[in-house]
């Protein structure tokens, strides 16, 4: 017996479905982080949703420079223009 699992053709096309879908899933959840990120009224819930951030931009391989500036800075309007490049 193989050590690899064999699945079904149904179980096939639902986890190829799943990477197909992972970036806009990723760029959905960033947008509605930035969403969130307006209307936080605590400190404490801001920086949970800054580290969402940062979770989804890693998702979506963007650990780039300037990525890595607007989470330092923690620089809202610029998030959400990059947001908006990425849709």
């Amino acid at each position: 017996m193989s050590g690899g699992r064999e699945y079904t053709k149904g179980q096939r096309k639902i986890i190829k479905r799943h990477y197909e879908t992972a970036e806009p899933r990723a760029v959905q959840r960033l947008q509605e982080v930035v969403s969130e990120l307006y209307v936080a009224e605590s400190d404490s819930a801001a920086n949970r949703l800054w580290k969402s951030a940062a979770t989804a931009l890693k998702n979506l391989n963007r650990s780039d420079a300037r990525a890595q500036q607007i989470l330092e800075e923690r620089d809202l309007g610029e998030l959400a223009a990059l947001v908006a490049e990425l849709t």
